[in-house]
């Protein structure tokens, strides 16, 4: 890897660990989003909190300028599959661990699926998301169980449909962090049970 691709990654990284959750909390109403609810940066967090209107821009932001828009312009300049790879993590380790909030952010799932959009991968989502809203509506009730199962999902997926062994690796290493990032909070906290994992995985619950 040339010193460029590790410059572009690491400004990369440093972009998407610009919250505009915790910008708009703060100054707009003078709070910090890492204090009330359930102290995430997210569109889930800033939607319950602060209302539709400013939980729409968190998640758009979130999506399509921080995870879409850096690996569309590298595939549309024709970057590496190496460079695409690791741009995809550094993404969702600035999303998660921001040093500029003391490695605290969000859950980082619509960061996921701005980067799957990016790579191609609009109709595979929308298939997934589909199918477990139509159970979530239908059966089980749970928005926590539906992203734990359609991160599962694409992590069974990803191995079967590609090829490039960097890449599978750092997917993988993507959908373990979504889970990791559920299971220690904000607070990062490791002093957890089996309890306390299934129930802040499947349920969203401490």
């Amino acid at each position: 890897m040339q010193l460029i691709e590790l410059l572009i990654i690491l400004i990369i990284y440093l972009f998407s660990s610009v919250h505009s959750g915790y910008l708009i909390t703060k100054y707009i109403f003078n709070k910090n989003i890492y204090d009330i609810g359930f102290e995430s940066s997210g569109f889930s967090n800033v939607y319950r909190q602060f209302g539709l209107k400013f939980g729409i821009f968190v998640g758009l932001y979130d999506c399509l300028i921080k995870g879409f828009l850096p690996i569309y312009l590298l595939d549309l300049y024709s970057a590496s599959d190496l460079l695409i790879s690791f741009s995809s993590l550094s993404i969702i380790l600035g999303h998660l661990f921001s040093p500029y909030h003391r490695f605290k952010g969000g859950r980082g799932i619509l960061s996921c699926i701005g980067i799957g959009f990016a790579l191609g991968w609009f109709l595979e989502i929308m298939i997934v998301i589909v199918i477990f809203k139509f159970f979530e509506v239908f059966l089980w009730r749970n928005n926590a169980l539906s992203t734990f199962l359609g991160i599962t999902t694409f992590m069974f997926v990803i191995p079967i449909a590609f090829e490039n062994n960097i890449f599978i690796i750092c997917f993988e290493l993507i959908f373990l962090l979504l889970l990791f990032k559920r299971i220690i909070t904000n607070n990062i906290n490791m002093n957890v049970n089996l309890d306390i994992i299934l129930k802040r995985i499947l349920y969203d619950t401490n």
